[in-house]
């Protein structure tokens, strides 16, 4: 099969070449190009399917109007240099890391982010030597701390079920990019990625505050 045809015509050649291949043995260089056809549709599946889902996150952070960012900021701002200064400070190297244009520089951005969440966790919900709901939540354990401020602290069982998934998936993304950073790997972060993850940690913190 020439890569010529379309997608769905490959589609169509695949499915109809194992049907065939389902009643006879047929030529081994037929099933080799069938098998060849098959991995080609994957990858170009797979590439839809990165490209379908970091477009649909852009236009998700874009649909973020500027002032409801601003305002946030704004409010967080002001609230960290009370509680958390020092996070504020990394919040500054985060967007300093975020003006980078390497892969290193938006890893590090998120990291940077990492520590904003840890001193944040380290006001709101120090670190405690016993479990809190059958978790630990010691000094690295933030995403553990903020869970429990964010369990005490949300009265709207709604938007308290939002703000823990949100502690969750946030929480979980960064510490991944964390370890990423920590073995050299860095290609795996884009700068929207960072520049999303940086807005997603002012609304989470927004939240609990």
């Amino acid at each position: 099969m020439g890569l010529s045809r379309s997608i769905p015509e490959a589609e169509a050649f695949v499915i109809n070449a194992r049907k065939s291949l389902k009643y006879t043995r047929g030529q081994e260089s037929f099933q080799t190009a069938v098998e060849q056809a098959e991995m080609v549709l994957e990858r170009v599946h797979n590439r839809l399917y990165r490209w379908t889902s970091a477009c649909l996150n852009r236009l998700l952070f874009e649909a973020v109007p500027e002032e409801v960012m601003s305002e946030t900021r704004k409010k967080v701002d002001a609230a960290l240099a009370r509680m958390a200064p020092t996070a504020l400070e990394k919040f500054a190297v985060a967007y300093q890391e975020l003006q980078g244009s390497s892969a290193e520089n938006w890893c590090n951005a998120c990291t940077a982010v990492r520590r904003v969440l840890l001193d944040f966790a380290d006001a709101v919900f120090p670190p405690r030597d016993e479990l809190v709901g059958g978790r630990k939540v010691g000094k690295y354990e933030y995403i553990n701390r903020l869970w429990a401020h964010a369990k005490n602290r949300i009265a709207s069982e709604s938007t308290r079920g939002v703000a823990l998934a949100e502690v969750e998936d946030l929480g979980h993304r960064i510490d991944a990019i964390y370890k990423l950073s920590n073995r050299g790997v860095h290609d795996s972060v884009s700068r929207d990625e960072a520049e999303r993850i940086i807005a997603r940690t002012y609304f989470l913190i927004a939240d609990l505050l």
